[in-house]
């Protein structure tokens, strides 16, 4: 006697129910292959020498800052949430007297088929309109030239072309009685155009190989 947990037959539209079962579920994979939380770090102003690493499939490295000396406590966070990777000076305390400083590093993208599709900047402090001023000058692969993201005026740039690696230049300043609490650099990529097809030929293969085991079962 068959047994009656493998001696059935799908109805169509439960195949067909299936199939796109697994097309989302691969989809769905490749998404959030791209867009899960990825683990940061987090350095001090004062010990740059050692910042760096790899979070998701963002690389920084060469961290240094010049021009200001920053308090015991002053760090920088890399994090990344739902595919937007950022990079927050935080000055503790915050900045006292006139300023003109500068923070480097690189940041590339590695492993992945994505590349850079924005970059933002952003400030926080005790301020009037222009004070203090915040300027990002990042150069990348971007058609051979260089661009400003200015947080007063145009603070975001998109990217045109395949940039996947990037050199970041950012003055600070302020002008006393201004005080600087912080500011963020954020970067958002572009999702390659081929995934969500290589998703469904996944999800394709997936289908046919459980209906072959299901024609495989009810024969039996």
């Amino acid at each position: 006697m068959n047994s009656p947990f493998v001696n059935f037959k799908l109805k169509p539209g439960i195949s067909r129910s299936l199939t796109s079962a697994a097309l989302l579920l691969s989809t769905a994979a490749l998404i959030n292959a791209g867009e899960s939380k990825a683990a940061g770090f987090e350095c001090f102003l004062s010990s740059l020498s050692t910042c760096g690493g790899l979070v998701g499939d963002k690389n920084f490295t060469n961290f240094s800052l010049t021009g200001y000396t920053p308090g015991s406590m002053s760090k920088i966070f890399v994090d990344e949430f739902d595919g937007v990777w950022t990079v927050t000076t935080d000055f503790n305390p915050d900045t006292t007297g006139s300023l003109n400083g500068t923070l480097k590093y690189n940041v590339a993208i590695v492993g992945t088929p994505y590349t850079f599709k924005q970059t933002e900047v952003s400030l926080s402090g005790f301020a009037t309109t222009g004070n203090p001023l915040l300027t990002s000058t990042i150069t990348g692969i971007d058609g051979g030239n260089a661009f400003i993201a200015d947080v007063n005026t145009s603070p975001v740039k998109t990217y045109a072309n395949n940039t996947k690696s990037i050199t970041v230049s950012q003055q600070f300043t302020a002008s006393s009685p201004r005080r600087l609490a912080s500011f963020t650099t954020s970067f958002s990529q572009e999702v390659p155009g081929p995934l969500p097809l290589l998703g469904a030929a996944a999800a394709f293969g997936f289908s046919r190989r459980l209906r072959s085991r299901i024609k495989t079962s009810a024969a039996a």
